[in-house]
């Protein structure tokens, strides 16, 4: 008989540690939402300025050397 109470109580463990890593994964999910939150009113608040840095970043560079005329002889 002691042996079933030990084996219910090894079962009980495991189970409150299932819950225990459960709920620590969850907290860490809400974490992360609240930041993915944040990061999206930002970018919504500023998506004409996000959206033209990204732009320009992806535009030809026309600052480089001009090409040079080879002059036929």
């Amino acid at each position: 008989m002691a042996k079933s109470a030990n084996n219910k109580k090894s079962i009980e463990n495991l189970l409150n540690n299932k819950i225990t890593s459960i709920k620590n994964e969850i907290e860490k999910l809400e974490k992360e939402l609240q930041q993915a939150q944040v990061i999206l009113a930002d970018y919504n608040k500023n998506r004409t300025t996000i959206e033209t840095i990204l732009g320009l970043q992806s535009a030809p560079d026309i600052a480089g050397s001009p090409k040079k005329r080879i002059k036929k002889q």
